[in-house]
């Protein structure tokens, strides 16, 4: 289990907030908290790590040898070593042994956003292309891993942890409607959260947020 924090906006942001925001998570990756300011202050991507798999490497926030594509993750790549083979045989270079979060990265770099069709496993991720100003946000197929946002006009906060987007937001209202259905059922359906502008991303999508305009898609 790891955590993950994106906030993305036209403003410069709050770097000492999102360290907060990001503390916050520390239950999720006891192992390192880190993060990336990018697109000149108007962006900050962020992780807490829970070592497993690669422990001496795959730190996060991950980037590219050119620093223009930025990735954080959380979760577990079920054929990562399958898919690392295959991208060393068209001669992609490894700096880790083992870690899947560069595989990842390695993936997107190598085939674009369709490389999630690629993909075996339980994970959210979030990947910033500084070269083409989008940032791509990914749940698996059974939205295993958890990735909840808020979005108001061309702000952006994504993360693991509702609280670490209440850190980041304000007028964090209850759903009267979510509070009802989770006494009847037990559960709250996606997309809904307990609170009325918080949406957790549907398990099989991904979001396409346009950083030049803020749409997304």
């Amino acid at each position: 289990m790891c955590g993950i924090l994106f906030e993305i906006d036209s403003k410069v942001l709050d770097e000492v907030n999102f360290k907060y925001a990001l503390e916050s998570q520390h239950h999720r990756g006891p192992d390192g908290a880190n993060y990336k300011v990018l697109n000149s202050g108007k962006a900050i991507i962020g992780n807490n790590r829970l070592a497993i798999i690669d422990k001496s490497g795959g730190s996060q926030p991950l980037a590219s040898a050119d620093g223009l594509v930025v990735i954080t993750f959380n979760g577990e790549v079920f054929n990562s070593q399958d898919l690392r083979s295959n991208l060393e045989k068209i001669g992609v270079k490894f700096n880790s042994s083992h870690s899947d979060t560069e595989v990842i990265l390695q993936m997107y770099l190598n085939f674009g956003i369709k490389f999630i069709e690629q993909i075996n496993g339980m994970f959210a991720i979030v990947i910033v292309d500084l070269k083409i100003q989008h940032t791509f946000v990914i749940r698996d197929r059974f939205g295993i891993k958890p990735i909840y946002f808020k979005t108001d006009g061309n702000r952006f906060v994504f993360a693991s942890d509702l609280r670490a987007i209440k850190i980041l937001s304000k007028y964090n209202e209850i759903s009267q409607d979510s509070v009802a259905e989770f006494m009847g059922m037990g559960f709250i359906s996606s997309p809904d959260s307990i609170y009325q502008n918080i949406k957790s991303l549907q398990a099989a999508c991904f979001m396409d947020i346009d950083m030049m305009t803020g749409n997304s898609y």
